[in-house]
């Protein structure tokens, strides 16, 4: 088999098995599909940017974001060109995250950085949730 081919092969299996529904976190999904209207939502992700947002796509999640970006381009050039582009203030902006990654670009661009699902980031976070029933921000 050629590389090409088990390239395309691995891409199949990875996205027919990201698509699935099951994998969501639906407390989360709650939390975003409650409030997608009263906040301006965007993905910012280390995820190559076509895969992430075709995964969005067929999650039905992509309508609840003003925009859905990925890699190659670093996630705190991402979170920049946001920033500029829809001239958010930092005070009121803040990237919830789950890796030291998300910690340090919400870091880099001088924004509020809540944790959530690793619990390494509770020291980190200007608040941690545990729950998305409860967190007003």
């Amino acid at each position: 088999m050629k590389y090409g081919n088990i390239q395309n092969k691995f891409t199949q299996i990875m996205r027919q098995s990201l698509s699935d529904k099951k994998y969501l976190i639906n407390d989360t999904v709650n939390f975003i599909k409650n409030n997608y209207k009263k906040y301006n939502f965007h993905i910012v992700s280390g995820s190559e940017h076509n895969e992430l947002n075709f995964l969005c796509q067929k999650l039905d999640l992509s309508q609840y974001f003003i925009s859905i970006n990925g890699s190659p381009t670093p996630k705190n050039q991402l979170i920049k060109n946001l920033l500029e582009s829809y001239n958010y203030n930092i005070n009121q902006t803040i990237l919830i995250g789950d890796s030291i990654n998300d910690y340090e670009a919400a870091s880099i661009n001088k924004i509020g950085f809540y944790g959530f699902n690793n619990k390494n980031l509770k020291d980190k976070s200007k608040i941690y949730i545990e729950d998305w029933n409860n967190l007003i921000i």
